[in-house]
Formats: structure tokens, sequence, C-alpha cells
């Protein structure tokens, strides 16, 4: 006669603890990453603190920076999040034209200059994957994050 099967301690009926081999594992979350970075689930974005509150504020203002790269039409766009902890400052979107693009990760636009002086008010760069910002006397050097379905590591 059979002996009646006893469920192990933590496993519903029906469940083994039995897993994949490791070697399966990593090759499937590779896959996993692969198939979402194509499909738009793995993002990247960029993060700048500013150390000074803006005025009017008592904290610290943080830039949230998604861009889109077009090397074809020689364009960089720009999205940006603003907020500090009182709450959010806003969203700017710019179209930077005209950009010396190498690569996704090694670009430069050329700085906005507005007469009577010509002296550069705004640029954007990249440089080996770095995002870099200068606006008026502010140089701004931005960290990068990656998300997975808007969780960010």
């Amino acid at each position: 006669m059979a002996q009646p099967r006893v469920p192990q301690p933590g496993l519903l009926p029906g469940q083994s603890r039995l897993r994949e081999p490791p070697s399966i594992r990593l090759p499937l979350v590779a896959l996993i990453a692969l198939i979402g970075a194509c499909t738009g689930v793995v993002s990247k974005e960029y993060t700048y603190t500013r150390s000074t509150p803006a005025i009017g504020r008592s904290s610290p203002t943080t830039f949230i920076v998604r861009l889109s790269v077009d090397s074809v039409r020689r364009q960089v766009i720009w999205f940006a999040d603003v907020h500090d902890e009182e709450g959010d400052l806003g969203r700017t979107t710019h179209t930077w034209e005209a950009c010396t693009i190498l690569d996704s990760r090694n670009w430069e636009c050329p700085p906005v200059a507005p007469p009577p002086d010509y002296q550069t008010v705004h640029q954007v760069s990249m440089r080996n994957g770095q995002l870099f910002e200068y606006y008026w006397s502010d140089e701004r050097q931005y960290k990068t994050k990656h998300r997975i379905l808007g969780i960010g590591f």
C-alpha cells in the first residue's frame, strides 16, 4: 500500500522545493532585461539636486531629466521635472537642435547665447554617459538612475 504524501512545512499542496538551476536563472534575467529595454520598460533618468533652495522655498531643488536622442535629425529632446520637499515646481520640455552626436552616450548641443553680449547662458552635453548642463552660472553634473517598470535603482 502506498504511503500518503505529507506536505512539507511552508508549502501548499502541489508545491515542491525544486527550483530551476542557477544556469537558467541568469540568462532568463538577462533576457527579461533585454526585452524590457527594447519595449521601453527599462529607462534612464538623470538627477541633480541643487544645494541651495529656489527663491521663496526652504528645501533644495531636485531636477529629474529624461532624454530622447535622435542622431538622424541631430536633436536632443530634454524632459525635466523639478520638485523639492514642499512639492512640484514644474515640468519643462526643450528641443535642442544642430547637436553634434557621436552616439547616445557622447553628444553636445550648441550653446544658447542671446544678444547683446552673446554670453553662454544654457548648454547641455553628454560625455561617456555622464550628463552635464550649464545654466547661467550653475554647472550641473547629473547622476544616472535606471528604472525598470517605474522602480528606480
